[in-house]
């Protein structure tokens, strides 16, 4: 596999995927053989490509990853936004890869496993797009001069604008990747909001006493929140 990172194109499999991913059925192609397969079926280089075609079908849906290679962005863009039918084979895709492959067995034997499905999660989110999405900070992207822009880099998930430290607010959202799928884990994924998004969306009063600036939502706040994205 030539694994060095936890991310979806963190291996040779991935990356050679990703120099012939010169199509969308290329990437269809990809996300079916792991749907498709018999239990027990799914070996590491099948996983690698399938989770490496997940990843640019979330890129196509403009929920990108961190550690995107610059490569992919502009694949994504020209291949646009994905079907309806090929975003959710996408999200049953890493499923079945996280519950029975051959990647998530080799992963598990690692000195790390956690990361790996810690990223597994990340990408399920991305590819949910009821999901609250916060795009990664970019260090290069504020401006000092600029009263509006965000201190640590995050966005709020609820109206994706930046967020200033003063503001900020945070909360691990459980959710289920992929309904329906029998082997589908549940996940959870960090989100960031404003305290007056939140306050107004799911119209809850947050005690600055019990959520400071910066600090966690409380459980309330948060199956609330979890009820406006998923219900």
């Amino acid at each position: 596999m030539g694994a060095w990172a936890a991310g979806s194109f963190g291996n040779d499999d991935a990356l050679d995927f990703l120099d012939a991913a010169t199509s969308v059925a290329r990437v269809e192609t990809a996300v079916t053989a792991v749907v498709s397969a018999p239990a027990g079926a799914v070996d590491a280089v099948a996983a690698s490509e399938a989770v490496a075609a997940c990843d640019l079908v979330a890129s196509m849906m403009e929920r990108h990853a961190a550690d995107l290679p610059d490569e992919a962005r502009p694949l994504a863009a020209r291949f646009g936004a994905p079907s309806e039918d090929l975003a959710r084979m996408a999200r049953e895709a890493c499923a079945r890869v996280l519950a029975d492959s051959e990647l998530a067995a080799l992963w598990d034997d690692s000195e790390d496993p956690d990361e790996w499905r810690d990223a597994m999660a990340d990408l399920l989110r991305r590819l949910d797009p009821d999901a609250p999405y916060s795009p990664a900070p970019d260090d290069d992207s504020d401006d000092p001069d600029d009263p509006d822009a965000s201190d640590g880099g995050y966005s709020c998930a609820f109206c994706n604008e930046p967020i200033a430290d003063a503001d900020l607010v945070y909360g691990e959202i459980p959710f289920d990747p992929a309904p329906g799928l029998a082997a589908a884990p549940t996940v959870s994924m960090t989100a960031y909001f404003h305290r007056a998004c939140v306050e107004a969306r799911v119209d809850v009063r947050l005690d600055a006493s019990e959520t400071p600036t910066g600090g966690s939502l409380p459980d309330d706040a948060i199956a609330l929140i979890k009820a406006a994205f998923f219900s």
